[in-house]
């Protein structure tokens, strides 16, 4: 086990857990949303189709009208969490959403893929197992003694 990996299980235990994405040359810090947080961008994600015989971020990415839905799910993501949605966070969700419209194909699905990997918590489960490695080699070593 390195030390790499006991941050990153330190990291997502105290909610510091996050992901750096590159939207329109510009590079933010996503930090694993709230409950209010993820309900406001999923809100952005209604009523995006998904052709039943493809899945994916690519397939979603073809269809025109899903390029508005995905930038504006970025930009609540990137505005992050906060308690209350006032002006300072509107002109924020602008700027980034303006960002994530103008940027290329590839950082818009790279962003999109990097966001839902922190919010699916699939890296989580990685690092979880980490650490359950960790605590088995631990207990030998303890045994050992």
């Amino acid at each position: 086990m390195n030390e790499d990996s006991i941050k990153i299980i330190s990291d997502v235990l105290t909610g510091s857990h996050f992901r750096t994405i590159r939207i329109g040359g510009k590079y933010h810090t996503v930090f694993a949303p709230w409950t209010e947080t993820l309900a406001r961008a999923a809100g952005h994600l209604f009523g995006l189709i998904v052709p039943e015989e493809r899945h994916g971020i690519e397939t979603m990415m073809l269809i025109p009208e899903h390029a508005k839905k995905i930038a504006a799910f970025i930009a609540v993501l990137v505005v992050g969490n906060v308690k209350r949605w006032g002006i300072i966070e509107r002109l924020k969700f602008k700027r980034a959403y303006r960002y994530a419209i103008r940027t290329t194909e590839e950082e818009k699905k790279e962003a999109f893929r990097q966001c839902l990997i922190l919010i699916n918590g699939s890296d989580f489960f990685e690092y979880a197992s980490w650490g359950a490695e960790l605590s088995q080699q631990l207990a030998k070593a303890k045994q050992e003694l």
